[in-house]
């Protein structure tokens, strides 16, 4: 009996191995359009990493949203008291550093529609996200989404994009307070829905009802068409100004970095694009 329960389990083995494969030969679903009208009068939280990542990651999607009467709110976990990338702040303490970003922080937010009050500052430090006890910024996390309880909450993908050339993309595929501020946020954002969790913190518990990641390249469910205001989201980002040398190749760069989304999304005379990934 041994030799003939071996075989029926080798059996099970590759039937199931030919129907992981039929389905992985499934093409994805193309995205569909991120329904920016949807979010008139509500409220949506952008939560990164560093001081000029929602602008890139979502500086057209924000631009369009505080037009038409979205509130936004930036979350920015790091102070960015690591990253210089002009002459200028070249001999720049961290402290220095980290007050030069946040008043860069607060111009790029206003450009594309933010008020300065609905920027939040966590001031922990750049480069170590994946240092700190993790129920520390879990716990600053819980404390803003209960606060404002937005509709929507936007945010970094946990897990490192390797097909992300850094020639190209630097750091967007993979950077550690990248993937674990995307990590971290899908964390506290389960914690801050549970009443009995840390009840001592904000009025209430709260659950965001849409949830979405940022993305470039793979796994698309929605775009959005910026073309609209490329301008206004390069702006945004050269305001950022410790971070570049070259602000002609930083325009460059977005525009090109916008119609390779554009592509991935594969959708007909879509030129410029910001796309995200429904996690929920």
């Amino acid at each position: 009996p041994a030799p003939h329960n071996m075989i029926r389990t080798l059996v099970v083995i590759a039937v199931l191995l030919c129907l992981l494969a039929v389905v992985r030969s499934q093409p994805e679903p193309p995205p569909v359009p991120l329904d920016i009208a949807s979010f008139a009068g509500k409220s949506v939280m952008v939560i990164s990493a560093h001081p000029d990542d929602n602008e890139f990651c979502a500086g057209g999607t924000v631009a369009l949203l505080t037009a038409q009467n979205t509130t936004v709110y930036y979350v920015i976990v790091t102070n960015g008291d690591k990253g210089c990338g002009a002459t200028f702040c070249a001999n720049y303490s961290s402290e220095q550093l980290a007050a030069t970003r946040q008043q860069e922080a607060y111009s790029a937010a206003a450009i594309l529609g933010v008020l300065k009050s609905n920027v939040y500052l966590l001031d922990y430090e750049d480069g170590m996200v994946t240092t700190y006890p993790e129920i520390q910024i879990q716990t600053s996390l819980i404390a803003v989404i209960r606060e404002v309880q937005p509709f929507a909450i936007m945010t970094w993908f946990q897990y490192p994009r390797l097909n992300m050339n850094p020639s190209f993309w630097g750091d967007i595929g993979y950077h550690p307070d990248h993937q674990g501020v995307g990590r971290l946020t899908i964390e506290a954002h389960f914690n801050a829905g549970l009443s009995r969790l840390m009840p001592e913190i904000g009025p209430g518990a709260w659950s965001a009802p849409q949830f979405y990641q940022f993305t470039f390249l793979n796994g698309l469910t929605q775009y959005v068409d910026i073309s609209s205001v490329l301008a206004l989201k390069t702006k945004a980002f050269l305001a950022n100004k410790s971070q570049y040398s070259n602000a002609t190749y930083i325009e460059e760069w977005i525009q090109s970095a916008a119609q390779k989304v554009a592509v991935a999304a594969q959708i007909d005379n879509l030129v410029y694009a910001e796309a995200f990934t429904a996690f929920f």
